[in-house]
């Protein structure tokens, strides 16, 4: 077209232009929209999840998180605040829910709601409940009042003030979880904090005052706690980290993860320097050093194991000043679904990358954790800790080892507790030599744990946790985890009496035990036993915030069902017997039990 051809158009066009802008003629303003955005992120961005807004009148709106774990909604205009956000995805091989709330929206403008561990507190500790509750019941958010969430946010920002400048000078201005942009690429003080501290509500037994707590994952600092409701003038701020920790390159972690993805794509690669490269030359797993580990994913016999397969998804579980962190991640082969890990990778200063550590521990498995256990029937709350050592299942197997001592410590060295472990015995059971479904060493005597007796004639012997109705004991190690610096302590023997020479493993705690101080019963999956057209069937309105680690069980009078799936599995809102467990539509349920874990990684179980 010419130049010539347009002449007698461009007074029309600049005329519009004018009256869209509101200049002459009496024009009305386009409308701006009020929109939404925001970052899910545990450190680790949560990519591809879900994203539910539900407002106050139970009204919802729904959208993706991209790549970064960012997303956003052109127009919430049509809900009413309190507006719940919730973001549903998978990070570090698990399932998570972390919720966020706008207590009050500006019109004409985006607003931010980012979804994290710290947002997700802070709705708890303003709603006195689950967040999952509020989703199910959205009226209830009529009685949280925008100041309650701005009181807990200003709250978070006091405690952080040093650790967010010690990682970035200035950084601690003006900086709101729920409010303040960032990108979940681990480069930012905003975003860091999720990666070097971790976070849980607590409450004591019967109180509805939900305290926010903040550790530090190394242990180095301890925990800061923030009471409902305080004044931020009477806050402590949780001390800086060291500054080998705050320094840590985590950006770096997904580039290695790719890295290592393209050596083991192809055979050559596979079998080139180019994934020694990548491994430290300290590693070790479980007893396993860098040569075997190499060995191993490189021989034939294994390449349908390695080849081919992919690192992703990592999540930042502790970092400590030597620059190793544990990450968990998962591992997928090309045929398999992802397998979650968890061991520690190591910052190299002078190649500026993270090599594999492994867990630096020798040829024995600990696994270690404290749990409670809430009956709704007989109103009962039962704590304890549960240890798995893996001793010498079979003649020839890996680990020979027949006795066990743990103990737990404080920083200067001084002992709280002590709990002893036995070689298995010909007492029947689980502890039967012969019986290959053994996979631990059991405590000596359950009714006292620190006896070097085995009680052969109850069959506790076999045990391998530990009740405990006198808290006392576990609330004195609480105290110590708080102030950092905790540490458990497990020797590992080839002797049958805790005597010889032992192998070492040791675990830093950072967050406190499980006991009536630390939870009350609305911190556990809520159950409800229910019946319909038909049958019977569980319901368990907050399931969102929980993963199943254990089973599902429900019986009636005649009949039960039983849910093993495979471990962190998120845990459904609906359990219904199969057609063959032969229940009727008019029978009840008398008994249930549900094993689960929270977002904090809190091992929880209801009976009735």
């Amino acid at each position: 077209m010419k130049i010539s051809k347009l002449l007698p158009i461009i007074p029309l066009v600049v005329s519009g232009i004018l009256m869209g802008c509101g200049g002459g003629g009496g024009g009305t303003a386009n409308p701006i929209t009020t929109g939404l955005s925001g970052t899910a992120s545990v450190g680790a961005a949560i990519t591809n999840a879900n994203v539910i807004l539900t407002d106050v009148n139970g009204k919802t709106l729904t959208t993706t998180t991209d790549s970064n774990g960012a997303y956003s909604l052109g127009d919430i205009s049509t809900l009413t605040p309190p507006i719940l956000v919730s973001v549903a995805g998978t990070v570090g091989g698990k399932p998570v829910t972390y919720n966020s709330m706008l207590s009050t929206v500006t019109a004409g403008s985006n607003n931010i709601a980012n979804a994290n561990p710290l947002t997700d507190a802070i709705v708890y500790q303003a709603a006195g409940q689950s967040p999952a509750n509020l989703a199910t019941t959205p009226s209830a958010m009529s009685s949280i009042s925008a100041s309650a969430i701005s009181t807990a946010a200003t709250n978070v920002t006091t405690a952080l003030t040093s650790v967010l400048n010690g990682i970035t000078t200035g950084s601690a201005s003006g900086f709101n979880p729920i409010s303040s942009s960032y990108v979940a690429d681990g480069r930012s003080s905003y975003d860091k904090i999720y990666d070097l501290l971790s976070v849980y509500p607590s409450s004591s037994v019967g109180s509805s005052n939900i305290s926010i707590n903040i550790a530090d994952k190394s242990g180095t600092n301890g925990t800061v706690t923030l009471a409902s409701g305080q004044n931020s003038s009477s806050i402590t701020p949780l001390p800086a980290l060291p500054s080998a920790i705050a320094n840590l390159a985590i950006s770096g972690l997904q580039s290695q993860f790719s890295q290592f993805n393209s050596v083991v794509a192809t055979t050559a690669g596979l079998n080139s320097s180019a994934l020694s490269s990548l491994i430290s030359n300290n590693f070790l797993l479980s007893g396993i050093n860098k040569t075997s580990f190499i060995n191993f994913v490189t021989s034939s016999s294994s390449n349908g194991y390695a080849l081919g397969a992919t690192l992703s998804n990592p999540v930042v579980n502790s970092c400590n000043t030597s620059g190793v962190c544990q990450i968990s991640f998962n591992f997928t082969q090309p045929s398999g679904t992802p397998q979650p890990i968890t061991f520690g990778w190591i910052y190299d200063q002078a190649s500026g990358k993270w090599l594999m550590y492994g867990d630096q521990q020798p040829d024995m498995n600990i696994d270690f954790g404290s749990f409670a256990q809430l009956s709704n029937s007989a109103k009962t709350f039962q704590v304890g800790i549960g240890f798995n050592i893996l001793g010498n299942i079979e003649t020839g197997a890996n680990n020979p080892y027949n006795s066990a001592v743990a103990t737990f410590q404080t920083s200067a060295g001084t002992i709280d507790y002590t709990v002893y472990f036995a070689q298995k015995t010909s007492v029947g059971g689980a502890c039967d030599p012969s019986n290959s479904a053994y996979n631990g060493l059991p405590i000596a005597n359950n009714a006292n744990p620190s006896s070097q007796v085995i009680d052969t004639s109850t069959g506790q012997a076999c045990w391998t946790w530990v009740y405990y109705n006198d808290q006392a004991i576990l609330n004195t190690i609480n105290s110590h985890i708080i102030n950092g610096g905790y540490q458990l302590i497990v020797k590992g023997y080839s002797s049958n009496n805790w005597t010889g020479s032992p192998v070492t493993f040791t675990q830093n705690l950072t967050t406190p035990l499980l006991t009536s101080s630390v939870l009350n019963s609305s911190m556990f999956p809520i159950i409800q036993a229910k019946n319909d057209s038909t049958g019977p069937y569980l319901y368990i309105p907050n399931a969102a915030d929980y993963l199943l680690i254990g089973s599902v069980d429900f019986s009636s009078s005649s009949h039960s069902f039983a849910y093993n799936p495979n471990r962190n599995v998120a845990l459904k809102q609906i359990y219904r017997p199969a057609p063959s467990d032969n229940f009727s539509s008019t029978e009840t349920i008398q008994t249930y039990f549900v094993h689960a874990q929270d977002k904090y990684g809190r091992d929880l179980r209801v009976n009735q």
